[in-house]
């Protein structure tokens, strides 16, 4: 889909314009930071995933899915930008509506991408002050999460899906932004963006724990907890499988991305302490 900038998004088809009045948003976290910024009128598409925020999302018209965007529709709704994702969207679809609608494309590899996303789409939704302020927000709490990580940091496996079991490995915006947070990802480098893992394979990393989020799979513990084998534990709160703790996080929190952002730095920063290093315990 063309490479992406210095900033992590790109323009893809036509001239870029000066601001959108006229918006289709074919990612779930751009559609809530669109409301966000202010400019929720200006929506006129959006995908079925595409939930937050209620009520005032209902209103918008659906394309499709986040993978089987109708194209057709897209078109037919006359926008003067598409927002869309480089891992959420299809390829092929994205190409197709760029050849007739610039297309901003976005792909942040971690949090420190996000301030010159707010930025980027502050000029696109026509507000810049809004924009400028919520990238303020977030470098203010990069700062605070890195002067907060300690200098031993417990290590975690970010569950993503399961059968197969699937986590996020380290060139992931999850992994950056829990790294930005004081973790350190248990996987080994070099494994791909979203390697298959074996639960028994995951317990024999050294992580002090396994986080496992309401999405895009939305894990259950501790009934999730049985593929893993040993029986599990409760000391303080905490599930440990083997000395390691076994987590239900925010999946949008920590994948989200610009909306919530700074709430998944806090959140893993909060986690953290919660949690502790398993050989401190």
């Amino acid at each position: 889909m063309g490479e992406a900038t210095a900033t992590r998004s790109t323009w893809l088809g036509g001239s870029v314009p000066a601001s959108g009045t006229r918006l289709v948003s074919l990612v779930p976290s751009l559609t809530l930071a669109v409301f966000e910024l202010g400019a929720g009128p200006s929506l006129v598409g959006r995908t079925r995933f595409c939930v937050e925020p209620r009520p005032e999302v209902d209103r918008v018209p659906v394309v499709g899915g986040t993978k089987n965007v109708h194209v057709g529709e897209v078109l037919a709704l006359a926008p003067d930008v598409v927002l869309a994702n480089r891992e959420e969207n299809v390829r092929k679809r994205v190409e197709a509506i760029a050849r007739r609608v610039p297309v901003w494309l976005s792909d942040p590899r971690g949090p420190e991408d996000v301030p010159s996303l707010w930025r980027e789409l502050g000029e696109i939704c026509g507000a810049r002050a809004a924009g400028e302020r919520r990238a303020v927000a977030v470098e203010a709490a990069l700062r605070r999460a890195g002067e907060s990580a300690p200098d031993e940091r417990p290590g975690f496996v970010y569950w993503v899906w399961r059968d197969p079991w699937m986590a996020a490995g380290h060139d992931t915006y999850i992994s950056r932004l829990l790294s930005a947070a004081g973790w350190r990802n248990a996987l080994p480098a070099g494994m791909d963006r979203y390697p298959r893992l074996e639960p028994v394979d995951a317990l024999a990393l050294a992580s002090d724990a396994m986080l496992f989020p309401d999405e895009p799979y939305a894990f259950s513990l501790p009934g999730d907890l049985d593929a893993f084998g040993p029986p599990v534990s409760d000391a303080g709160g905490v599930r440990r499988v083997e000395g390691v703790a076994a987590v239900e996080v925010d999946g949008r929190a920590f994948g989200w991305y610009p909306s919530r952002t700074v709430d998944g730095l806090e959140r893993a920063a909060a986690l953290r302490e919660r949690v502790g290093r398993r050989a401190a315990r």
